[in-house]
């Protein structure tokens, strides 16, 4: 490439990223991939859950976590219930999230990497996938985000209103998730290498580490409340169906880095090494931010091999893609700004094209990444002629009987207590079933044994295929006694 044709690349990416409607073209893509297909996919087993009990406010559940119920349930008041409003939630939080990275970080990252973690943040398939779903984590992301902020502002700015901020932003997204409490490891290690480090400027001081740190322990303090609380209801939690210890850390990772992006993930670690113009607290505080819970989470995967600490899944390191995404978008920042035009277009393009291929995927063959419970009970009513209203129903197990009970008719507020359709097992019936029976299984509970069982006393009826390229853990098998 020539040296005139370098200039012009140069030149039109400045005008472009001086336009206003830049970040406004950035927002209305992040709206357009969360909205428009919010409807499509099918209701799916947590989804149901929080549904169900949104409707119930006086149970342990929803009282751990009472912020995302509090505003379903008055959602679901002036509107009715349905999986689309539902949704409605976290979308419009998810899209907050977008403008609200680059709006709350750029004058601390500069404007074109701002405006690039947000399109990444916005195109990254577990942030849509979260935007989507009638749960909690978009909006404990937003929460912290907005504690992320606050927190940086008030060391960079001198202000100690916002340490306030900070804090209280903490404590609504740690009664909106308790996961959201790893953010508070992220502010302590932060504070203990400023303190080493011997920053000065704005609040990094004794004065502003002495502060924080009281805030904190408030918030741990109000944590600890919430934690004996769910102790004390252990068992009346475990309705909600808490996701099980992972004793894989390899696993863990691969998910991680799936979710967040290979390319994503890459750039930000030989981000440090690069952002030369961005202060060098400002670094420290993304990569601890970012590496920080993903490493404790690991960890905890490891110990529970031996111990059973508590559950781990990707997404209790959601906010890490804040900072995954803000390090990202600085290492390309860093090598157009030495000068390095090709690299940086071309790592651009192709994060981009991986985003690309994983929403290609999650719109065809993944279905939302969700099983299709909704086609499969529509197979189901159409064959078996179950009706809610009749007491001749057959015999239907299910291994989501309460988003098949939904999506039969059955009211939501009742879906886990009824009757009509009862939870299947991970292994079969001691017992033959002597009547007329319906087994709507999900494919990752068949095992060898499930299927000689199976093949003996029933015949597949339809299979609705839900699948991650190779990996087939979602599809609907629907069998019928002969």
């Amino acid at each position: 490439m020539s040296i005139f044709q370098r200039i012009k690349i140069r030149a039109d990416a400045s005008s472009l990223i001086k336009s206003p409607f830049i970040c406004f073209l950035i927002v209305v893509t992040a709206a357009l991939l969360r909205f428009a297909t919010i409807s499509q996919w099918s209701l799916w087993e947590d989804e149901e859950t929080t549904i169900y009990f949104s409707q119930h406010l006086d149970s342990p559940f929803p009282k751990t976590f009472p912020v995302f119920f509090f505003l379903l349930n008055h959602l679901f008041r002036l509107t009715g219930i349905s999986v689309e409003i539902g949704r409605l939630i976290p979308a419009g939080v998810g899209v907050i999230s977008v403008w609200l990275l680059y709006v709350c970080f750029k004058r601390y990252i500069s404007r074109p990497t701002a405006l690039l973690a947000s399109l990444f943040l916005a195109l990254n398939l577990g942030h849509i996938f979260w935007s989507q779903s009638i749960r909690y984590y978009a909006l404990v992301f937003c929460f912290q985000l907005l504690s992320m902020f606050c927190f940086i502002r008030g060391f960079e700015s001198g202000r100690a209103r916002f340490f306030l901020l900070s804090g209280i932003t903490l404590v609504f997204a740690i009664f909106s998730h308790s996961s959201a409490v790893l953010l508070a490891l992220v502010y302590f290690l932060f504070i203990l290498l400023m303190v080493f480090k011997k920053e000065v400027g704005g609040f990094y001081c004794f004065k502003g580490y002495l502060l924080v740190t009281l805030i904190l322990f408030l918030v741990l303090g109000l944590f600890a409340a919430k934690f004996v609380y769910q102790l004390q209801f252990q068992g009346a939690l475990d309705q909600g169906m808490p996701i099980p210890s992972s004793r894989d850390p390899v696993k863990f990772l691969v998910r991680v880095v799936a979710y967040f992006g290979a390319p994503v993930v890459f750039l930000s670690i030989i981000a440090p090494f690069l952002a030369h113009k961005i202060p060098g607290r400002i670094i420290h505080f993304f990569v601890i931010a970012a590496f920080l819970p993903i490493f404790t989470l690991v960890c905890i995967a490891i110990l529970n091999r031996y111990y059973n600490i508590g559950s781990v899944t990707w997404y209790y390191a959601f906010f890490a893609l804040i900072s995954l995404s803000i390090l990202a978008s600085l290492a390309i920042v860093s090598f157009w700004q030495q000068g390095r035009s090709c690299l940086a277009v071309s790592l651009g393009i192709s994060s981009l094209l991986y985003y690309g291929c994983f929403l290609g995927f999650y719109h065809t063959t993944m279905h939302g990444g969700r099983p299709v419970w909704r086609e499969a009970t529509e197979y189901l009513q159409h064959i078996a002629k179950v009706d809610v209203e009749s007491g001749k129903n057959p015999v239907i197990f299910a291994t989501a009987p309460g988003v098949v009970a939904y999506y039969l008719g059955v009211d939501p507020a009742k879906t886990m207590n009824s009757v009509l359709v009862q939870r299947a097992k991970f292994h079969p019936p001691a017992e033959n079933i002597s009547s007329d029976w319906w087994l709507l299984l999900k494919s990752n509970y068949l095992n060898e044994q499930y299927q000689v069982w199976l093949d003996t006393h029933g015949e597949l009826g339809a299979r609705f295929d839900s699948k991650i390229g190779p990996f087939d853990q979602w599809s609907i098998l629907v069998y019928h006694k002969k």
